[in-house]
């Protein structure tokens, strides 16, 4: 089954939601039989323009689950008016949201999208969780790439296994 607007699960993103083996996608994907996800993911986007991205998707389809994963390159506040957009977009469209979490890095602090983000009560990602990332960016030993924002292969297996864990009720119903 090829990517479309007919799958039932979307998944927008920044780069962390690349198609690529060093990425949680492309191990969803390369290891595991789901075929019902569309994913785009664009690396160094923010909120604002995947949203952008999103609304253009909407005109030919829409999933039944709709996995937001950004905010690594947005403020707080970007982050959470986003997310509110979201949940909004998504009640109006009769999509079930499912946001992730952004693992701290050493330069970035996301403690606080996150806390927002889980404040809402939908399903979460806790991709935070996936790389046990700390307030000030260290990851499981391994896990976190040498640019300090991006994980390794590794940690891309951590990610993947985070979501399988946090969706596998929403996989396990379609």
């Amino acid at each position: 089954n090829s990517p479309s607007f007919k799958n039932n699960i979307w998944v927008i993103g920044d780069s962390y939601t690349s198609i690529f083996n060093e990425r949680w996608t492309g191990h969803i994907v390369d290891s595991f039989s789901i075929d019902e996800l569309l994913i785009c993911g664009n690396p160094g986007a923010g909120s604002e323009e995947m949203y952008g991205e999103l609304q253009k998707c909407l005109n030919f389809g829409a999933p039944k689950y709709l996995v937001w994963c950004l905010g690594m390159n947005d403020t707080t506040d970007v982050h959470n008016q986003f997310v509110d957009n979201i949940l909004s977009l998504c009640s109006n469209n009769g999509i079930t949201p499912i946001i992730a979490t952004i693992p701290s890095v050493p330069t970035i602090n996301n403690e606080a999208k996150n806390l927002y983000s889980k404040s809402k009560n939908v399903r979460i990602v806790d991709f935070a969780l996936g790389v046990n990332a700390s307030p000030d960016g260290v990851w499981y030993e391994g896990c976190l790439s040498s640019d300090g924002i991006h994980p390794t292969e590794l940690g891309a297996k951590a990610l993947a296994a985070r979501f399988l864990i946090d969706v596998s009720e929403v996989l396990a119903n379609l």
